[in-house]
């Protein structure tokens, strides 16, 4: 078993500053994201390539950021996560770098990808905040952290417009490069590396097989309107990526011991939910952005306002600021009422913030407005999403948990991509040497957001995670480092796939963990104290320990000790029965298990199944017989059997 040295001690850092700094990446992310946008026009005359091929410069940062962020995601939690975020800084200033350079299609597509590698810093900045802040600053850090994404974005498109009509186009790439320099000597002043680290060994099969599945379906997604939604390119790369993700890559996950995406964990009904709920709002924000956009730029002769790319940049500023201002609000609101709630609110808001946008489209002022509204309630939605996560996982698989739900956002904000491009070819009009929608399409698409929102509001109920209130955020503290070691059965052979949980004084909830394949847990726990340990194991009988931490325990085996069973004794009149045996049946007839009873007329029976049984006891040198219904869950069950026979009833006079 795998061990590690003390810690070092660490210092204090500034829960503030940890929380400026992690929220200035996630600008940095969004920003790199929209900055080019504005341009997209003029990109086949600057690269000296094709229309067709220069929408491949926002296409290939999508690409790269859906392959990078559960990669890095789960490096970040094997290996570091402040260290996985300066890495990710150097591979944006690597490709801000090469961008400024770039004068062809080629290179500025490497600059391109090295830069959308950077949307895989929000889960695991999300994950440091986890393991950092003080537990009641927790939701408000993710929450800030989280309203970036719609800020850094919204400013990006006038900043891009107003860097591509008076500055050097290559000023999309100098920019982000001097804020990743500034982040990489910054980050390591302010945020400490966090001591959660859960070691592994990295799962290099599963990381290609995700880059290739996600590749080939992604293309599909964001290139279908070009390519046709049935043509056999589009058709092959649809096909190729699912058959990839689904019947390769899923298998390959639940078998190997140190798996790149933990999908057992991500089954969970709120870790699924909240996913499911992550693509919905990746929709709605990717088409209150470009379809808010489109309105105000399609000129008036066909029902738009006009504008301008950098004006109306400038009318979606307000929506933008009401994104980050809101953030705080879905913290208060989680804290006041619950995170479930605060969805259902976020939700339905933004489902009415829609509805709005259909009616109120003919001014300037009515755009802006709804703009603004509808972004501060996706923020409170959006923002609550990892707070939910969070409280659904163990610490150790904060990151890569984060990561997958980042992934979940990218593509339904690629599926929105793709419907408004949709939009358009169904529906373009010619106006000079520009393609627009026309408005009724556009109304379509909010209209698909209405429904999109409505699946997620009717879904928000079903979240099911442990409150933490403040006594309760209080005396768990803050996980300062991680303790290991092996499940294993009373033979020493280790336990694959058993829960391990930790608790505090006074029961307190610290974490949890689902062991490997290989029977290895890894548990965030504090440095010292008497604690908890409880593990349960399908076919095994929980157990529970108390330890004592202290800084230099650093690994802790446990032993399951009995197998699951049902045990009991069988008699008659009173007296055990030594010749006689038992059988177990299913309640719906299946035979399970049998076995002799021994002399004292006692049996046991190993039963690996959870359900509803029939226990049936024979007397094997008489003729008695009777059969004793049971249910089994996670512990074994005693059932005693008396084959004495009822007695008759008395005739009726």
């Amino acid at each position: 078993m795998e061990t590690t040295t003390a810690q070092p001690e660490r210092r204090v850092a500034s829960p503030n500053l940890i929380m400026v700094t992690l929220s200035l990446c996630g600008v940095l992310v969004s920003l790199q994201q929209t900055l080019l946008l504005p341009l997209l026009p003029d990109l086949p005359e600057i690269l000296h390539t094709t229309a067709d091929n220069a929408p491949w410069m926002i296409t290939v940062t999508l690409l790269s950021g859906a392959v990078a962020t559960p990669v890095i995601s789960r490096l970040a939690d094997a290996y570091g996560k402040r260290r996985m975020i300066v890495v990710t800084l150097l591979l944006m200033i690597l490709g801000s770098l090469i961008g400024s350079f770039s004068t062809t299609l080629a290179p500025a597509l490497v600059a391109r990808a090295l830069l959308g590698t950077s949307i895989a810093m929000l889960p695991v900045g999300i994950a440091i905040m986890r393991d950092e802040l003080p537990p009641d600053r927790v939701p408000l850090g993710v929450s800030l952290l989280s309203a970036t994404l719609s800020f850094g974005a919204g400013l990006g498109v006038p900043l891009g417009g107003a860097l591509g009509r008076y500055a050097d186009w290559h000023a999309t790439f100098w920019l982000p490069g001097a804020l990743a320099v500034a982040l990489v000597i910054l980050l390591p002043r302010v945020v400490p590396e966090s001591s959660v680290v859960s070691r592994g060994r990295f799962d290099i099969a599963g990381s290609i097989l995700l880059s290739l599945g996600l590749v080939a379906l992604l293309l599909a997604i964001s290139k279908g309107g070009t390519w046709g939604w049935f043509s056999a390119q589009t058709a092959t790369f649809g096909v190729v990526g699912v058959v990839i993700l689904a019947a390769v890559w899923v298998p390959h996950q639940l078998r190997v011991a140190h798996p790149l995406v933990d999908l057992r964990t991500a089954a969970r009904p709120a870790v699924t939910l909240v996913n499911a709920a992550g693509l919905g709002l990746g929709f709605a924000v990717m088409i209150n952005m470009l379809v808010t956009s489109q309105l105000l730029q399609t000129p008036t002769s066909i029902g738009g306002l006009g504008q301008s790319p950098m004006a109306a940049g400038m009318w979606m500023i307000p929506g933008t600021v009401a994104f980050a201002v809101f953030a705080p609000i879905s913290a208060w609101l989680s804290a006041r009422f619950c995170p479930q709630t605060t969805m259902l609110i976020g939700t339905g808001a933004t489902a009415v913030g829609f509805v709005a946008s259909v009616f109120l489209s003919s001014q300037l002022w009515q755009i802006a407005l709804v703009f603004a509204l509808t972004s501060a309630a996706i923020s409170i939605a959006y923002a609550v999403m990892p707070t939910i996560l969070l409280r659904s996982v163990p610490a150790t698989e904060s990151a890569s948990v984060n990561g997958l739900n980042t992934l979940m956002r990218s593509v339904g904000t690629s599926v929105a991509s793709a419907a408004v491009a949709a939009v358009i070819a169904a529906s373009a009009i010619q106006v000079g040497d520009r393609v627009y929608p026309t408005h009724s399409m556009m109304m379509v698409l909010f209209w698909a957001s209405v429904v999109t929102l409505v699946a997620t509001i009717l879904v928000a109920p079903l979240f099911r995670i442990p409150g933490l209130d403040q006594a309760t955020a209080e005396a768990v503290g803050i996980p300062e480092r991680v303790l290991r070691g092996v499940v294993r059965e009373p033979d020493g052979t280790p336990l694959g796939h058993a829960m391990v949980t930790v608790m505090g004084p006074h029961g307190v909830h610290v974490d949890w963990d689902r062991a490997d394949a290989s029977g290895t847990y890894t548990i965030a726990v504090p440095d010292e104290g008497r604690h908890l340990l409880v593990v349960s194991a399908d076919g095994w009988d929980p157990e529970s320990t108390l330890i004592d931490l202290h800084p230099e325990l650093e690994s802790q085996d446990l032993v399951v000790r009995e197998r699951t069973a049902v045990l009991g004794r069988l008699t008659l009149n009173g007296a055990p029965v030594s010749h006689g045996s038992v059988v177990i049946t299913r309640r719906s007839g299946e035979y399970v298990s049998a076995a002799r009873v021994a002399p004292d007329g006692t049996y046991r029976i190993d039963l690996r199944e959870y359900g509803r049984f029939v226990a049936s006891g024979i007397d094997l040198q008489g003729s008695h017989t009777r059969a004793v219904p049971f249910a089994s869950g996670a512990t074994s069950v005693t059932v005693d059997i008396d084959l004495t026979p009822a007695a008759a009833p008395t005739p009726t006079p």
